[in-house]
């Protein structure tokens, strides 16, 4: 019998989940216990097993699509039993509002890349920029459809990082300084005086009687 695979709940609070990528291809054989694709959640990315051994008969949702827990997202079974009755989900900008409730698939009413100003991030992404202080726009993007993924903006972080200038990173060790969220232009190194600056500004911005 076909196994529906759904999107699990991997914490407490967890309600939807980003399918990052594929593992495995229609067609191809799993087995059960082997991963099978890769989820992103709001706090963590892991890689989602296969609940049955057979073989991965549909995936019905696409890379970079955010999907409610319990939805079914692929179906597992062998090679010429029939499918259960679940059609591909449809997303989109045509798709109507309760459509997309019945789906468990966001609704888009435009693609983010046709948002002026819109940078296409997930949600690790863009949590990891704010505590770094990265300006996401500066980011080179390698997920699936042109999106930020977390290991972009750790990259990101450490690339800044090696920028600076042997004193600039001796100073800011001393200081307490936190090299990455110093912004420079692409291709310009932090400097001695970056970091002064820098612990400057720390200092003005403790509240007074510290």
């Amino acid at each position: 019998m076909a196994e529906i695979v759904r999107m699990p709940k991997l914490g407490t609070t967890m309600t939807e989940g980003t399918i990052i990528r594929w593992l495995k291809k229609e067609g191809e054989e799993v087995k059960q216990g082997e991963p099978l694709l890769e989820i992103e959640t709001d706090k963590v990315n892991l890689e989602e097993e296969a609940p049955a051994s057979g073989i991965l008969r549909k995936i019905l949702v696409p890379e970079g699509a955010v999907v409610e827990v319990g939805k079914e997202i692929a179906v597992i079974g062998s090679a010429d039993e029939p499918l259960p009755e679940i059609g591909r989900p449809e997303i989109g900008g045509e798709e109507k509002e309760s459509e997309g409730a019945s789906s468990g698939i966001k609704e888009q009413k435009a693609p983010e890349s046709e948002i002026p100003g819109k940078v296409k991030a997930s949600p690790a992404a863009k949590r990891v920029a704010r505590e770094h202080g990265v300006d996401l726009k500066m980011v080179t993007p390698t997920g699936p459809g042109g999106r930020i993924v977390e290991k972009d903006v750790l990259a990101f972080v450490e690339r800044r990082k090696l920028r600076a200038t042997p004193v600039a990173r001796k100073m800011a060790e001393e200081k307490g300084i936190d090299l990455s969220m110093i912004e420079k232009p692409e291709g310009e190194r932090i400097t001695k005086r970056d970091v002064l600056e820098a612990a400057g500004a720390a200092r003005a911005a403790e509240p007074e009687g510290k």
